[in-house]
């Protein structure tokens, strides 16, 4: 401090403050201080200046109270710090002035120390009062909230975290907004009733609206708000209370609509409900109303009971109606009939139950239409009339298979060795014609034979994807040969036909086949019409025709004019060996044929006919999408009949082993034998010799066709592989389709398809 005449002054000045003052210098020293600080301190001003700061101020504040002249020195302005003097009782802010010369240079500080103690305590007691407060508004039932007019929330209680979810912070951050959970559906109700209260200049309002929480659950709250205006009515802010009522409006709303519910419970309710009272129908259901004709329910209410029950009804109604109010008991009213408005009559099966009607005793009559009910049986009859029909046409494709397989067996060796024999016996020679005989003999029962596989679904299929519309064109002239003059041809094939995936051999088979039945059910002539359509078959025809799948599929359509069938015939229609034929004039496998075929495609073949107007056979097929290419028939393969390759023959059948070995080693090649899978793979273990083909038969015991080629050894997984069979099964194809490109000959054989299929495969 200076030592003239304005120091003296500032000294007089300094000594006058009763706030405790000291001036410091650059190193923190005292230069001087006041009576109020030598009081304050408890010191008389000698033993106090030119001492440390720390070591005389701190030590009465607290020896951990940091000076606050280190921050005025870095910031160059006035700091200070609040700071609790235990000795003394009392709180106390002390402030640092820095001091500094002409060039910006720290030269010291100026120490003011100020009590603040009872600024303190009422800072003190406002927060007491506010935690109070905060807890109050926390325990009461519901929520406290403060909202700005921009929808933003300066207060909200830490309850709406029970009630939203979100923690109080995350709203008062506007992390998350209040006008957010408000269900949309309600929001704009919300938000119109608010400005339309502060248009108004409204001081309370009261909201309920719906909030979606956080965990996605919709409340109900009932908004109470006390809105605060500024001078000239500007809104200011609202407070407000928001109080959880779901279950309150839960329960009201149950207790509004629960009438509603039950009116609508008993109105949409399949069955009849009507309540009698004296005689009089005094309330109908509006399914009643419509089953009985009339236009509304105010239609009937008043009408007398008895004039919507038949006569052959009226006594046994009136019998029970008078149990169920005059006894107070339920009632079965078993099958009645009532009278329609026009006049027609409807049966139902009724129940009646006593209840009271304006306190009088009356009956409340439930009563079921029977008509559906025996629509139902009797479709479930012809339902189960069908299925039985598959059954037994299952289990009769079993037993002709199964004869099949063993019948081809046989003929495979009265074919294969009648070759053998005309291939011994010159032109002339005795005896060659009874060979041939045995022959043609064969291919006959082999023909008869390939028509039981059809029959029975277990034929070996090749499919391709086919235009149905080429195949029938192509077959115009020979059908238009085979039915005759007298029988009109027509055909009307839909353009843009879908593809199908059939086999074309056996698809030309189906069409020639019901062809000519329809040409021997036109014996005086006729027309005979052959379409094609693309179709899309519901679910409810679906439902209606067991064993067809819904979906788009191409039908194929041969109509005739002939003379139909009755019931009786059509149920046997597709049984082996039925004919309505004369004897000789017909094998009765025709259509069983056409059958196999048809499910053998994934196809469904229905028959619609009736005596004297004609038949009409639809057979639907799935559509296939694939573009693979269309064909109209298939090619035979190529033939050469000798050779000189080595040939593992693998057949479990000796008479077909023996057979078909001894007629390709007539031809040249070397013949490996083995009885089965298993000898086969011994073989081969014994004389590892190189094959270049193997013939096997697919059905075997132990180890079948497909299993030894699995299990061939890694030095023949070149050699070349002819599948055999009468009797396919799942190891040729599942269905009894091969699988693409998989060489096969069916049995029985002949000497000379036997050897062009081996020769074809070779030279592959």
């Amino acid at each position: 401090m200076g030592g003239g005449i304005e120091g003296r002054v500032e000294r007089h000045v300094l000594d006058a403050v009763r706030d405790p003052v000291a001036v410091l210098d650059g190193e923190r020293r005292l230069v001087y201080v006041n009576p109020a600080m030598t009081d304050f301190l408890g010191l008389p001003a000698e033993e106090i200046i030119g001492k440390p700061c720390s070591d005389v101020v701190h030590r009465i504040l607290s020896p951990a109270t940091d000076c606050p002249f280190l921050r005025s020195a870095t910031s160059r302005r006035r700091e200070s710090m609040e700071v609790e003097v235990p000795a003394k009782g009392i709180w106390v802010k002390v402030s640092v002035d820095p001091l500094h010369d002409d060039r910006g240079n720290l030269t010291g500080a100026v120490h003011i120390i100020t009590e603040i103690t009872d600024a303190k305590r009422n800072e003190t007691r406002a927060e007491e009062d506010s935690r109070r407060l905060l807890s109050l508004m926390n325990n009461i039932p519901g929520v406290v909230y403060r909202g700005l007019p921009d929808w933003s929330l300066s207060f909200i209680g830490a309850e709406v975290k029970r009630l939203t979810g979100y923690p109080a912070g995350d709203f008062l951050s506007g992390a998350v907004s209040w006008r957010e959970l408000i269900h949309p559906d309600d929001l704009e109700r919300v938000r119109g009733t608010y400005r339309k209260a502060i248009a108004d200049r409204r001081r309370v309002l009261r909201a309920e609206y719906r909030i979606r929480c956080q965990d996605g659950e919709t409340r109900w709250l009932e908004d109470r708000r006390q809105l605060f205006y500024v001078d000239e009515g500007i809104f200011a802010f609202v407070d407000g209370l928001l109080l959880d009522i779901t279950e309150r409006k839960l329960m009201e709303e149950a207790l509004c609509d629960s009438e509603e519910r039950y009116r609508r419970l008993v109105d949409g309710s399949p069955e009849m409900i009507f309540v009698a009272c004296e005689g009089r129908i005094v309330y109908m259901n509006e399914t009643g109303v419509r089953l009985l004709g009339a236009r509304a329910a105010d239609d009937m209410a008043g009408k007398p009971l008895l004039d919507v029950v038949h006569s052959d009804s009226r006594e046994s109604i009136q019998e029970r109606i008078r149990q169920v109010v005059g006894e107070g008991r339920p009632t079965s009213l078993t099958e009645q009939k009532f009278v329609r408005l026009d006049g027609s009559v409807l049966e139902v099966e009724a129940m009646g139950v006593p209840i009271l009607h304006q306190g009088r005793p009356a009956a409340q009559v439930f009563a079921r239409d029977l008509t559906q009910r025996k629509e139902t049986e009797e479709a479930l009859h012809r339902s189960q009339e069908q299925f039985r029909q598959a059954q037994k046409m299952e289990a009769v494709g079993r037993l002709a298979g199964g004869v099949a397989h063993d019948f081809n067996n046989l003929l495979t060796a009265i074919r294969g060795y009648a070759d053998l024999l005309l291939m011994e016996l010159a032109e002339g020679f005795p005896h060659r014609r009874e060979v041939e005989e045995i022959q043609r003999a064969a291919d006959r029962a082999a023909d008869l034979t390939h028509q039981l596989l059809a029959f029975s679904r277990k034929q070996v299929l090749q499919p391709r994807i086919l235009d149905l519309n080429a195949v029938v064109s192509n077959m115009d002239k020979m059908l238009r040969r085979l039915i005759g003059e007298d029988v009109d041809l027509i055909t009307v094939l839909r353009p843009g036909l879908g593809m199908v995936k059939v086999d074309p051999g056996q698809i030309e088979q189906v069409i020639m086949n019901l062809a000519v039945n329809a040409r021997d059910a036109m014996p005086e002539g006729g027309r005979l019409t052959i379409e094609t359509a693309n179709v899309d078959l519901s679910g409810e025809y679906a439902s209606g025709h067991p064993s067809i799948l819904p979906g788009p599929h191409v039908m194929l359509t041969v109509t005739d004019t002939g003379t139909g069938m009755d019931d009786g015939t059509k149920q046997r229609l597709f049984e082996p060996f039925f004919t309505t034929k004369e004897m000789g004039k017909g094998t009765g496998l025709g259509l069983s044929t056409v059958y196999g075929i048809v499910k053998q495609s994934s196809g469904t073949i229905w028959v619609y006919s009736e005596p004297g107007r004609g038949t009409s056979f639809k057979i639907y097929v799935p559509r296939h999408e694939a573009a693979e290419g269309a064909h109209g028939g298939a090619t035979r393969p190529r033939s050469a009949p000798r050779g000189k390759e080595t040939i593992l023959l693998v057949e479990d059948e000796p008479v077909v082993r023996m057979l078909a070995a001894e007629i390709m080693r007539k031809s040249g090649y070397h013949v490996l034998e083995a009885e089965d899978g298993a000898g086969a793979l011994r073989l081969i273990d014994e004389r590892k010799n190189f094959i270049d083909l193997m013939l096997t038969d697919v059905v075997m015991p132990v180890v079948g066709g497909r299993q030894l080629v699995e299990q061939l050894p890694a030095f023949l997984a070149g050699m070349k592989v002819l599948y055999m069979s009468g009797y396919p099964d799942e190891a040729i194809g599942r269905h009894g389709f091969l699988d693409p490109g998989t060489p096969f000959l069916q049995k029985p054989f002949t000497a000379d398809s036997l050897l062009r299929k081996v020769r074809e495969i070779l030279d592959e």
